[in-house]
């Protein structure tokens, strides 16, 4: 800005000029007035420079006061924005707090449960193998009585194997000893002696239903049965009709009279009625 009076006040300087002549100096205009002319243009000059840049200075304030306002729009969007999505945020994160609170409580009541289906299982696991065990000794109690009864050791060893397969389908570590215990019974059982108790009861129900049959020694054959079979004898043989008479008649006589050997006298000495009694002793 300095410039511009300089070079106007360069023009202006030389107006004066020493050979000019007077009626030229009379028609130029003073020189206070040529200084007052700059000075005016210089300030018109800066005027306008001043009236330039501030039109400069207001446009650009005026595009930085619509850009302020513009950010000043967004930021107030964004910040409305950022309020909703914090306040999203904050109910999200209650109900994250609600549901893992919710979560924790739930897991601690699957875990009580858990723990308490554990104990039930262990309860019923014991009471299980505590139930075979029960039955398998009340088995082998009444498979010995009836090895005692029959005095055979069959009943026994069946019961002892049946009872091992159960163990054995059972699987279970604590039955172990029970097992071998079994197998240790079996070897024993096997190997010992054993009289056949069931041959001998055979033998014995067969002599005492012998017994019925046995003959006395006195013993008479009743006088029915021996016409009897001399009637089927005679029946198997073809006789003219006076010899069935004949053999009829002979028949009925030997019946009155009955004459009989006795080669033991003790025989006698027991009644016919008693031999019921002796058989039922014997």
């Amino acid at each position: 800005m300095s410039t511009e009076p300089s070079s106007e006040s360069a023009t202006v300087t030389p107006a004066p000029v020493l050979d000019a002549t007077p009626a030229d100096d009379a028609l130029a205009p003073p020189r206070g007035v040529l200084v007052a002319r700059g000075t005016l243009y210089f300030f018109l000059a800066l005027s306008a420079v001043a009236l330039a840049a501030s039109g400069l200075l207001w446009q650009k304030l005026s595009n930085i006061q619509e850009q302020l306002a513009r950010q000043s729009a967004d930021s107030g969007a964004n910040a409305i924005e950022a309020r909703t999505v914090a306040k999203q945020a904050q109910e999200l994160a209650r109900e994250t707090a609600a549901r893992q609170a919710l979560t924790e409580t739930r897991l601690g009541e699957v875990a009580l449960q858990r723990t308490q289906v554990e104990e039930l299982m262990q309860s019923l696991s014991r009471s299980r193998d505590e139930n075979l065990v029960v039955d398998i000794e009340s088995s082998l109690r009444l498979a010995q009585q009836q090895a005692q009864l029959t005095g055979s050791v069959e009943p026994l060893l069946a019961e002892l194997r049946s009872a091992d397969k159960r163990l054995d389908r059972a699987a279970q570590p604590r039955l172990s000893r029970v097992r071998a215990a079994i197998a240790r019974d079996i070897d024993r059982i096997r190997t010992a002696s054993v009289t056949d108790v069931p041959g001998l009861l055979v033998k014995l129900d067969e002599l005492a239903r012998q017994v019925d049959e046995l003959p006395l020694a006195n013993a008479v054959v009743p006088a029915g049965a021996a016409a009897a079979a001399r009637k089927a004898a005679s029946a198997s043989v073809q006789l003219p009709w006076w010899g069935k008479l004949f053999a009829d008649v002979r028949e009925e006589a030997r019946g009155l009279v009955r004459v009989s050997r006795v080669d033991q006298p003790e025989a006698v000495l027991l009644a016919p009625e008693q031999a019921f009694f002796l058989r039922e002793n014997l």
